[in-house]
């Protein structure tokens, strides 16, 4: 087909327009599934948080809350990318306004599940390791403030996203035709609408790597380590005095046993099991994003492999570790946190029925 006169309007793309049924097909029962289940399962979380009411309330409860708030904003974008990434590329048959939010959400759930879970790590951390830096807490008031900001500058760093992604016509090249006739047209795409050298994009895209993944995952590791080490520490102390005490012929009062560690202890070494399973999960779920990223702002020349590689961790493993992330999330709560267990049974058995 012949180019339109004003072609420099048009992104030149190649793509296919919708992925084979064997494909299409499970991922989206499969992403379905995980819309039903997160949503329902982030629902029952916020209405037991937000159950407890204010007299009960922690600084657990604003992290939990703020978590699950940015885990059913993205379960909300999965009808859209079931649409854009497997059924239909092209046209793009929403408004240019949907287009731009489907990323911008993308990215507030990414700043905000990785800048919340810096908050409540470097929190604990104090609170364990520090203890006296914490007079009387971290007051309510100031942690909604906190969380409050956190979103707040979340939503600032999405707004570079509304400005690189938009609606836009394209003439495609589908390489996936059959026929000659329908190789190359014109239509309309959701997609990155900057034009090269790709400043803003590029930009972006290292702010989201560094800020939301490799920053936030430093300092959750550096700072898990640091809680590890303290409990060591406390616990040799501990044995010390209890020798020290049995010396003296005080040792029923200073048993060391596993018995009787400090109920305070006892917490920390659960958090510390939650906060472990957080890191792991941070890691697994955004490192492809990270690497499909950076893959698209530093390589140049695109060979099949490279091209394959990243549309393998774009599509194929980003998208859906987020969203099994976010649908899975309450089961890691309630696995990991003894507080969040006894939370749900308490808000939760008076409502059941007997």
């Amino acid at each position: 087909m012949n180019l339109p006169a004003d072609s420099s309007q048009y992104l030149l793309i190649g793509g296919q327009q919708q992925e084979p049924h064997y494909v299409a097909i499970p991922i989206t029962v499969f992403f379905s599934l995980l819309f039903i289940f997160g949503a329902l399962a982030n629902g029952l979380t916020i209405f037991m948080l937000l159950g407890r009411g204010r007299r009960k309330a922690n600084a657990m409860q604003f992290y939990l809350l703020s978590l699950a708030l940015a885990d059913v904003l993205l379960l909300l974008t999965i009808p859209i990318t079931l649409y854009r990434y497997y059924w239909q590329y092209y046209p793009w048959l929403f408004t240019n306004p949907i287009c731009k939010l489907y990323f911008m959400i993308r990215q507030v759930y990414c700043a905000t599940t990785s800048w919340t879970i810096v908050a409540f790590t470097t929190e604990r951390y104090i609170a364990i390791c520090h203890p006296m830096w914490l007079v009387a807490g971290l007051q309510q008031s100031r942690m909604v403030y906190l969380l409050g900001i956190i979103w707040l500058l979340a939503l600032a760093t999405s707004a570079p996203f509304a400005i690189v992604y938009g609606q836009s016509p394209a003439c495609i090249l589908d390489y996936t035709a059959t026929s000659q006739n329908e190789t190359v047209f014109l239509s309309t795409v959701c997609e990155m609408v900057e034009q090269e050298p790709y400043t803003i994009y590029k930009s972006v895209l290292k702010m989201r790597s560094v800020l939301c993944f490799l920053i936030p995952l430093a300092v959750i590791s550096i700072f898990h380590m640091l809680i590890f080490l303290q409990l060591k520490l406390s616990r040799h102390q501990r044995q010390e005095m209890g020798q020290s005490g049995a010396q003296q012929g005080h040792g029923s009062l200073l048993n060391t046993s596993s018995g009787n560690v400090p109920l305070s202890e006892k917490k920390a070494r659960q958090l510390m099991d939650y906060i472990g399973a957080v890191v792991i999960a941070f890691f697994v779920c955004n490192f492809p994003d990270t690497a499909s990223s950076l893959i698209h702002v530093y390589i140049e020349n695109w060979s099949t492999t490279v091209h394959t590689v990243y549309l393998w961790m774009k599509v194929y493993l980003s998208l859906p570790l987020w969203y099994i992330n976010s649908a899975l999330d309450p089961i890691l709560f309630c696995i990991s946190s003894t507080w969040f267990h006894s939370a749900c049974q308490e808000v939760l058995r008076p409502r059941l029925p007997c």
